[in-house]
């Protein structure tokens, strides 16, 4: 039993013999381990037997090992083998419980990643079904907004040409200022109460363009606006500044309906200066304008000539102008601005002009364009 229990502790055979002084057989302890359990008690009886008899003669007569000492060894190799199996169980299962909540925040996070990839995904869909959505709605606006404009344009278009827009043109002295005076209605004895200043002797008043808009009214049907500006053959010589001054002035309204041709009565003929002003202006405006020039005789003193004068007076700005009745029709009024003119300007505004179309001014020259 010793010898078991020597090496069932680790203790080396060889070891408990020489502390003893035993002298057996190696083999005995090697089959010893071999054998069963019955056979190892037949055994430890013989090794018991062997020690008595191998012991000196003295006073020690037998040696017995102490079986108790054993048991408690053997209890307590079972109990640490029993705290190892414990701690290899308890360490396998907290290994197992680690690895599993490992796995688990593994698995955890992956959940959440491709639920935050399937997340992104649908914004991303969601925003470019969105900005589809935007497109679509944003080309119909645009089209709406088009379309509006457009109708906006015609509208306003419309409205304006409503707006009748007549240029007062002729030499200084002929009446213009005068003229104009009489259209919005001032019906005074020498037509100087209005706001535009008729001059009565060789020097010019008009030095800038002006204009007044004249309302419906019981005189006229149509509003209409009149635009007065210096006569040709300035005094201070300054018809170049005048004309591009008129020209920049035209182009920023856009269009015009009539140009009105002022002539007085008392200068029939048409003389170089007048025949130079003409082409000045069919330079400026184009050889279309003479469809759009109204021709305004002033100062008429006998109303039985008119006729005689005014067939004439058509035929020779034909003839000058190298124009046919059709390119030029030529409207001619008659009136005399301190007497008869309340009836031939409510003709005029009411009758001839709203037959004339709109003339566009954009593609106007001016003598600075011409040294361009």
């Amino acid at each position: 039993h010793g010898l078991y229990a020597c090496n069932i502790f680790g203790i080396e055979c060889d070891q408990i013999m020489d502390e003893f002084g035993i002298d057996i057989d190696i083999d005995i302890g090697v089959d010893m381990f071999a054998t069963s359990k019955t056979t190892f008690h037949n055994l430890s009886k013989s090794v018991s037997k062997t020690i008595n008899q191998s012991y000196y003669q003295g006073d020690i007569a037998e040696v017995t090992l102490n079986v108790n000492e054993l048991k408690r060894r053997r209890r307590r190799r079972r109990r640490r083998r029993e705290k190892v199996a414990l701690f290899i169980r308890t360490h396998a299962r907290f290994t197992l419980h680690l690895r599993r909540d490992k796995d688990m925040r593994e698995l955890q996070k992956r959940q959440e990643e491709m639920e935050a990839i399937a997340a992104r995904e649908r914004h991303e869909q969601e925003k470019r079904e969105k900005e589809k959505d935007f497109k679509q709605l944003k080309l119909e606006y645009d089209k709406q907004i088009q379309e509006c404009k457009e109708q906006f344009a015609i509208a306003l278009s419309q409205e304006r040409e409503r707006f009748l827009r007549i240029v007062l043109y002729g030499p200084t002295g002929e009446g213009k200022s005068l003229l104009a005076n009489r259209f919005i209605g001032d019906d005074s004895e020498e037509g100087e109460q209005g706001p535009f200043v008729p001059s009565d002797d060789v020097h010019s008043k008009t030095q800038d363009i002006k204009k007044e808009l004249v309302p419906c009214s019981t005189r006229y049907k149509y509003p209409f606006t009149v635009i007065d500006q210096p006569g040709c053959f300035d005094s201070a010589g300054r018809d170049r500044y005048h004309i591009n001054h008129l020209v920049q002035f035209l182009r920023g309204i856009e269009f015009i309906h009539a140009i009105v041709l002022v002539k007085s009565f008392a200068s029939p003929r048409l003389s170089s200066i007048y025949q130079h002003m003409l082409q000045c202006l069919q330079d400026t405006f184009g050889r279309d304008i003479w469809k759009h020039v109204v021709i305004v005789v002033t100062r008429v003193d006998s109303f039985s000539s008119v006729h005689k004068y005014t067939t004439q007076l058509r035929s020779a700005l034909l003839q000058t102008l190298h124009l046919t009745e059709q390119e030029a029709p030529f409207p001619v009024v008659c009136l005399n601005l301190k007497g008869q003119y309340v009836q031939p300007l409510q003709q005029l505004v009411n009758h001839i002009l709203p037959t004339i179309p709109s003339f566009s001014c954009r593609q106007l020259r001016s003598p600075l364009d011409k040294l361009q």
